[in-house]
């Protein structure tokens, strides 16, 4: 817990240094506290809003598997998980091929204005994902919040609307709960 709080802490404090405004509004450990292998940080940067999915874990390929599992569940046919899932798929692949714990991380960051980016790797190599659609973008986020931690759909829907709008709801459609089924 120690190494966690330093590294954060550290973190945070680089990312300042360099220009940025970084708060970390929650955490939480992934994928539970008894078998931590990183953390969930909902993190506000600037204007972007977002999760960071901060990993060290000797179980990459178990890991990216669930990741996979779930993207192919929510997003069966998706273009904006189909990139995802590939440059997933490409930095795992590389990392696969080191020996003990693997730092990894996957940022899900978005702009008031709909769009966002998505970057998946560490230090070594990473892909950034700059123009995947608004929907996808948004509605992953929701479910990182709801999933990581433990929001409804209306709570991580008015955290989200908070963070990007000063408070102000987009017009959206009350009845949808999650990814399209189509």
């Amino acid at each position: 817990m120690k190494t966690a709080f330093r590294f954060l802490s550290l973190w945070v404090a680089l990312s300042v240094r360099a220009g940025e405004e970084v708060v970390v509004l929650r955490s939480a450990p992934v994928p539970n506290r008894l078998l931590r292998q990183g953390d969930a940080l909902l993190i506000r940067n600037g204007e972007l809003f977002g999760v960071r999915i901060d990993l060290n874990t000797r179980h990459l390929r178990k890991v990216r598997s669930k990741i996979l599992q779930s993207e192919q569940q929510n997003w069966p046919d998706h273009p904006g998980s189909l990139q995802y899932r590939n440059a997933l798929i490409t930095i795992t692949d590389t990392l696969l091929k080191q020996n003990g714990k693997v730092t990894f991380r996957i940022d899900w960051f978005l702009n008031p204005d709909g769009s966002g980016i998505v970057t998946v790797g560490n230090e070594a190599g990473q892909q950034k994902l700059e123009t995947l659609p608004a929907d996808y973008l948004k509605d992953n986020v929701l479910l990182i919040l709801q999933d990581r931690f433990d929001l409804t759909a209306e709570e991580a829907e008015a955290l989200c609307d908070q963070q990007l709008n000063g408070g102000v709801r987009r017009q959206t459609n009350p009845s949808r709960r999650g990814p399209p089924n189509d």
